[in-house]
């Protein structure tokens, strides 16, 4: 959002194998990753950072109902993260398991339910836009590229049967802003 936006930020990223030396430390203020540093003040959570840097910098939608359908949105990708984290952490490799086995009895299952419900919103957005919510780039929106991004790691044919999906990501992946982001940012697979 911050590149998107043209709001310059510090993008620090650790690795893996040092968490446990920072986990403890500032500015990892509830013990976990990642989080949001501004003026001093620190900002824990995914969630609550994706709705505070969307709220700041126009990514949540042009009416209280834009707004409340954007939310519902990340919620629903919220749950579904929760629901693939069996094949999440396999793949990984935060733990053991049969990443081919949790494929399909976990992970492609839970895709078609949520692909289905975003597929869905795109196509009945009056606006037409191949946005989720509205005529314009929202952060529902980035979670699902991002989504797309990471999962296309272990799952290569990831949006196979799912156009819409499929038109959503490469609509976003063209956006200059994007582009160059995702062209210059470092390599991070989570």
């Amino acid at each position: 959002m911050f590149a998107l936006a043209n709001v310059p930020y510090i993008d620090r990223r650790f690795a893996f194998e040092d968490w446990p030396k920072l986990k403890g430390s500032h500015p990892f203020i509830f013990g976990q990753s990642p989080v949001l540093e501004v003026d001093g003040k620190v900002l824990a959570e995914s969630n609550t950072i994706n709705r505070f840097v969307a709220n700041r910098y126009g990514f949540t939608g042009n009416s209280e109902w834009e707004r409340a359908q954007v939310d519902s949105l990340a919620d629903l990708h919220h749950t579904y993260f929760n629901r693939v984290r069996p094949f999440y952490g396999v793949a990984c490799k935060y733990w053991e398991g049969d990443q081919q086995a949790l494929l399909h009895s976990n992970f492609l299952p839970e895709r078609d339910h949520f692909f289905g419900i975003l597929t869905k919103f795109i196509e009945d957005n009056e606006t037409k836009s191949g946005f989720l919510v509205g005529d314009s780039v929202m952060y529902a929106d980035l979670l699902l590229l991002s989504h797309v991004l990471i999962f296309r790691n272990w799952v290569p044919e990831l949006t196979d049967g799912w156009p819409r999906i499929a038109e959503h990501t490469d609509k976003l992946k063209s956006m200059p802003k994007m582009a160059e982001y995702l062209a210059n940012r470092p390599h991070s697979i989570q």
